[in-house]
Formats: structure tokens, C-alpha cells, sequence
């Protein structure tokens, strides 16, 4: 008898690993949009998202679920709702 379990990925581990692929592929070009686009596109991607998680979840255990909750978590905290305020006087006063 084998001491180590076997651990095969069938069709539907494959589609919920296509799918998290694919959702940090949306997060990161919807990342590149204007403010308001951007914000429209992060309820999008929590809206996407949760079906994925329960999909990773139910397929991976808890333990991939959390993994995937900490990396979607991560990216939409990392994409910044605003953009940051441009100086319009020079740096330094010698200018």
C-alpha cells in the first residue's frame, strides 16, 4: 500500500485554478483604469470573486480557500481607489 495519498487534479480542480488565473488577471488590468472605471470594476471582481472562492473552496478545502481569499483580499487592497494628489510647485525652492 502507498503511504502517501495520491493527489490528481481532475477537470474541475483545473476550471477553479483557470478561473482564480483569471480573476488576477482582471484585477490587475482593471488596476490600469480611471478612478471611476476602477471603482466599478472592484465591485465587479468582488461580485466575480465570491463564486470562484466557494468554488476553490469546495474543491481545494479550507486551506486553498483561505489561501485564495488572502491573495484576492491582497490585490483589491493593493489597487488604489484614488490617485495620488501631484505636486504642482517644484520640489525645491532653488527652482
Amino acid at each position: 500500500m502507498n503511504a502517501a495519498p495520491m493527489v490528481a487534479m481532475h477537470g474541475v480542480g483545473w476550471l477553479s485554478l483557470a478561473l482564480v488565473l483569471l480573476w488576477v488577471l482582471a484585477a490587475l488590468l482593471i488596476g490600469r483604469l480611471q478612478t471611476d472605471s476602477r471603482r466599478r470594476g472592484c465591485l465587479a471582481l468582488i461580485v466575480m470573486g465570491i463564486p470562484v472562492l466557494g468554488l476553490v473552496t469546495w474543491i481545494g478545502g479550507p486551506l486553498a480557500g483561505l489561501l485564495a481569499m488572502g491573495l484576492g483580499a491582497a490585490m483589491l487592497n493593493l489597487m488604489p481607489l484614488r490617485r495620488s494628489h501631484r505636486r504642482d510647485t517644484p520640489l525645491s525652492a532653488t527652482e
